[in-house]
């Protein structure tokens, strides 16, 4: 994480989660350090005191704009509080970043906001050109590194496939497609304990084919769609690593 960038603290409802990890996990892997309260708070501690600590250690608030959001308490608890650090210190500034269409706060209206609402890559952009250096995000993107393109690890036989796996897969696809051009696809990442169904891994076949076509790879998964209520297996999981990785491979020696 680079010690040179201010600390970005996302204030957001619960009810949009999917949304802000997706967001938090992007700003990290480029190495802004961020607070997001499902990787900072733990059983038993003070929520005002967590929180306070987060705002005060933190160069921005980025509050997350949607209709759960703006009528959310703590939100506005978060808000307020950095208001009023940015108006008194100037040692905090505030970004709206707009994932959903909602009556923005009437102090925030004069602001210039991040919008995430139909193009999640654009919304990220917007927010990129403020957080970093000048220059920074068009040497960012085409670099391999620094997407972190790792390797997926296989299957074991028999391993049960998790949430967590098909959520690893969905961002290297998004990396592998943001770093050649492509449109990213919009995922739906999964809920942490969801059941993986094979609606689920099929979703992830198309992009595949579409980052292999554009790489000159051999399309694979084009007619082989795991069928509703086929048993689906670590093998299955491990093609698709394979292809991903394959890609993976194919940027990194380019």
């Amino acid at each position: 994480m680079n010690a040179e960038l201010p600390q970005v603290f996302l204030a957001h409802s619960s009810e949009d989660h999917v949304k802000v990890g997706r967001l938090a996990y992007d700003l990290r892997r480029r190495g802004i350090p961020v607070w997001y309260d499902e990787w900072e708070l733990r059983v038993g501690d003070s929520l005002h005191d967590k929180i306070e600590h987060g705002i005060r250690s933190s160069g921005y608030l980025m509050v997350v704009l949607s209709p759960h959001s703006v009528e959310s308490p703590w939100v506005k608890k978060e808000l307020n509080a950095a208001l009023s650090m940015e108006l008194e210190k100037r040692q905090l500034f505030v970004i709206p970043a707009l994932i959903a269409e909602c009556e923005a706060p009437l102090f925030l209206k004069d602001k210039m906001y991040a919008d995430f609402r139909s193009d999640y890559a654009k919304g990220l952009d917007q927010v990129l050109a403020r957080l970093l250096p000048e220059g920074t995000v068009s040497t960012m993107l085409k670099n391999v590194d620094s997407l972190e393109l790792h390797l997926l690890p296989a299957f074991t036989n028999g391993e049960l496939v998790q949430e967590y796996d098909l959520n690893r897969i969905m961002q290297a696809i998004n990396s592998v497609e943001h770093r050649i051009g492509l449109d990213l696809t919009r995922f739906r990442l999964m809920k942490k304990g969801q059941i993986v169904a094979a609606s689920h891994i099929n979703q992830l076949l198309a992009p595949i084919d579409r980052i292999r076509l554009n790489l000159g790879l051999a399309v694979k998964w084009q007619h082989h769609p795991i069928a509703p209520l086929q048993m689906y297996t670590s093998a299955h999981l491990n093609e698709i690593y394979g292809s991903v990785n394959e890609a993976i491979r194919r940027l990194v020696s380019s």
